[in-house]
């Protein structure tokens, strides 16, 4: 009988899986029972893929073991013939010899000559039993064997059930990418999206051995190979690839990197099997000629439709985060509607919530201006320094993007501006950046029966408002156009009520219909008449900062102080959400002045108690004196032109038009 594992009995080695395969084999069976006890069912399949892939590349490593095994039987020397047998002798220490006997000698006597000759002299009769036949294991078997193992070898310490879905897609993707790489002995292994509007492969995760992968996402479908599979959606393979060819193959490197086997494969999405255009494309290299063949093509396949499932999982997964942003993003414009602010902290907050859902480099948004009578730009805000139109400009109604949103009520979407050769807002934008490239999007804020506007979306990034964006918007415009809604009608409310609720004063419709009497009989009987406009400074700040109660607090205490300060006949009243309007009848600008600084002072020095806080506001106060050739609303224009320079200067002082 010869000893186990010797030559002669010509057995197939039982260590087909390397330290690569086994690294792949523990990765999948630590991510299948990661999986199975989590709940997240792509952890375990991914798993179960690793133990696949690796299994495929023992059974190669078997066939080509066994295939060297008949080959030797055929060349063996004199040492492997009938009457010959091959005995291997080894001691503790790992040294050993052989020796050949005939097939009628007596084995014992043979192992007992052998073994004698190994020993050393004045070695003791104890190592000599038992002595031990087999043949020795290969060094890296006995590093192997020694290497002690810890839990960082089985387990990582990323955690993708944390993260955002993109995130968690790419880390899984960029784990299957490193399984491809090492079952294929690949320099590179890489996942391309395929943009068949901007005609582009864009880099979504790689694996790879190489420095000088290309750093831009984005590479210009051509004519390599890539491009040719994701164009056609057949599969290709490449043996052997000419020095000179290399870069009319593969697209992704920045240098030659002497690359002669190529596949790439097309994945598709999930399911539907009637698809003729991928969505992406996996591609792997290696720097070896004759590499990969048909069973590579097996192997593919099998990630192909792991990522597909990856794909359609991680696709619902994003629509559901996606929606969920957009349900976050309508609550907080619903709470900042409720207190009503005010159409401005309105609008503020959609914007605010609307930069956080799309992709933006300029924002505006477009109301109807009762004074002008024209549909203005009430807010706009750019990112960069670039010029951009500014609020209060008048837009094109008629010949205008924007105001064709509005006509029409129907959304207006240009992916490339610089392909569309209209107008955006009016005619004085020619030339600015916005206009050079990238793509612009308006929605229109209409309600069942009435028009308010329009919200406007620019992008330096061409195609950067898909269906997607779009419905999260229109989703949010929506609730924007009922908290408009809501305040029309508490302002068609206010129009009808002789005094304010909220402050005690009157309303800014009696504050109008007083001011036109009170300058028609100032004209008629030459008496002097002032009218003042006193303004929080400011009042947004005032809410931000304290909040909306200590805000309403604040408007009642300078209501307060107004009333008392003037005399029976004197007019005060609600002019807008921050601001009064005063009538003083008989009294001259200059007196004006002085009754405002009084009240001024007074106001600053107040000090304005709530239920948790304390505090001081100013005002700013501008005048306008009636004369015989101005009219009621030429008093209010110069009062408000006098406010806004008091403002911009500073406030909290008087000024006198």
């Amino acid at each position: 009988m010869l000893p186990p594992n010797s030559p002669g009995e010509d057995r197939i080695p039982l260590h087909l899986f390397d330290r690569k395969g086994i690294t792949i084999v523990s990765i999948g069976v630590l991510l299948f029972f990661a999986g199975f006890v989590s709940g997240y069912r792509l952890l375990a399949v991914v798993g179960v893929a690793c133990c696949i892939g690796a299994a495929l590349v023992a059974v190669q490593r078997y066939r080509a073991v066994k295939e060297r095994v008949v080959e030797k039987q055929h060349t063996e020397d004199e040492d492997t013939t009938v009457n010959k047998k091959k005995i291997l002798l080894f001691d503790d220490a790992g040294f050993g010899g052989s020796i050949q006997v005939d097939e009628h000698d007596h084995e014992v006597a043979a192992y007992a000559t052998l073994k004698n000759s190994l020993l050393a002299p004045g070695m003791t009769t104890a190592r000599e039993e038992p002595h031990k036949v087999a043949v020795r294991k290969p060094d890296t078997d006995k590093r192997t064997a020694q290497h002690t193992y810890t839990a960082a070898d089985f387990a990582d310490s990323a955690e993708p059930g944390r993260q955002e879905p993109h995130n968690e897609f790419n880390y899984l993707l960029g784990k299957t990418l490193q399984v491809m790489k090492e079952i294929c002995f690949a320099h590179t292994a890489a996942f391309f999206w395929i943009n068949r509007e901007s005609q582009h492969l864009v880099v979504e995760c790689k694996v790879t051995d190489s420095e000088t992968f290309v750093t831009d996402r984005k590479i210009p479908i051509g004519n390599d190979v890539v491009s040719t599979v994701a164009l056609s959606g057949q599969p290709a393979l490449l043996n052997h690839i000419a020095a000179g060819a290399e870069r009319d193959v593969v697209c992704y490197y920045s240098t030659m990197q002497g690359v002669n086997s190529f596949v790439c494969v097309p994945v598709f999405f999930a399911h539907d099997t009637a698809a003729v255009s991928p969505i992406g494309v996996i591609a792997i290299d290696s720097k070896a000629d004759d590499e990969y063949g048909s069973e590579t093509f097996r192997q593919l396949t099998h990630f192909t439709k792991l990522l597909s499932s990856l794909l359609q999982s991680y696709t619902e997964k994003f629509d559901l985060a996606s929606d969920m942003k957009t349900m976050d993003a309508d609550r907080c414009v619903r709470t900042v509607a409720a207190g009503h602010p005010g159409i401005s902290a309105v609008l503020n907050a959609f914007m605010e919530e609307a930069s956080n859902l799309v992709p933006w480099d300029s924002m505006t948004t477009v109301l109807f201006d009762e004074g002008q009578r024209k549909w203005v730009i009430a807010s706009a805000r750019c990112r960069a320094n670039d010029r951009f139109v500014m609020a209060k400009q008048s837009i094109d109604f008629g010949a205008s993007v924007t105001g064709t949103a509005i006509a029409a009520n129907r959304v207006q979407s240009f992916p490339d501006v610089a392909a569309a050769s209209c107008v955006f807002f009016h005619e004085h934008e020619e030339g600015m950046e916005f206009k050079q490239s990238g793509s612009f999007l308006a929605l229109p804020l209409a309600s069942a029966d009435k028009s308010f506007g329009a919200v406007t979306f620019g992008s330096r990034t061409k195609q950067s408002y898909g269906k997607k964006e779009i419905a999260s918007l229109q989703y949010l415009c929506t609730t924007l156009v009922m908290a408009l809604d809501a305040e029309d009608l508490r302002a068609v409310v206010r129009e009808h009520l002789m005094t304010d609720p909220e402050t005690g004063v009157g309303t800014r419709k009696y504050f109008s219909q007083r001011l036109n009497e009170e300058v028609e009989r100032s004209n008629n009987s030459g008496d002097d008449l002032s009218v003042v406009l006193v303004a929080l400074s400011p009042l947004s700040e005032l809410r931000a900062r304290f909040g909306d109660e200590s805000a309403d607090a604040a408007m009642k205490s300078v209501a307060s102080q107004l009333s008392a300060g003037i005399r029976a006949y004197d007019v005060v009243g609600r002019y807008d959400d921050g601001s009064f309007g005063v009538l003083l009848s008989d009294t001259a600008a200059n007196d004006a002045f002085l009754w405002s600084e009084k009240i001024r002072s007074k106001i600053a020095g107040n000090v304005i108690v709530t239920e948790d806080k304390n505090f001081s506001v100013t005002v700013t106060i501008s005048i306008c004196g009636v004369t015989d050739e101005l009219s009621a609303r030429d008093c209010l224009s110069h009062a408000e032109k006098v406010m806004r320079q008091a403002q911009a200067a500073g406030g909290n002082l008087v000024r006198v038009y």
